[in-house]
């Protein structure tokens, strides 16, 4: 039986990205976000977004995904 306290705070801490959409016609500014755990989350998420709008045709083909971060928010409280 170990007599060891837990330490880490009982919260995570996730990052909003915004995916904006770039193309010929200009910026299409995405308003909402989407919470992901780290940059390497948001890149997978875009990456996703871009495959999609691939296969909506020749209109966002030559477009990309831009990646905008949002400050920090905490899910949870610390014990």
């Amino acid at each position: 039986m170990s007599l060891e306290v837990d330490t880490a705070p009982a919260y995570s801490v996730c990052m909003r990205y915004f995916f904006h959409i770039v193309d010929k016609y200009g910026l299409c500014q995405d308003g909402t976000g989407y919470e992901c755990a780290d940059l390497e989350a948001a890149v997978l998420h875009a990456r996703r977004l871009a495959s999609e709008l691939a296969k909506a045709g020749e209109l966002f083909r030559t477009g990309f995904v831009l990646i905008a971060p949002r400050r920090r928010a905490r899910i949870g409280k610390p014990v």
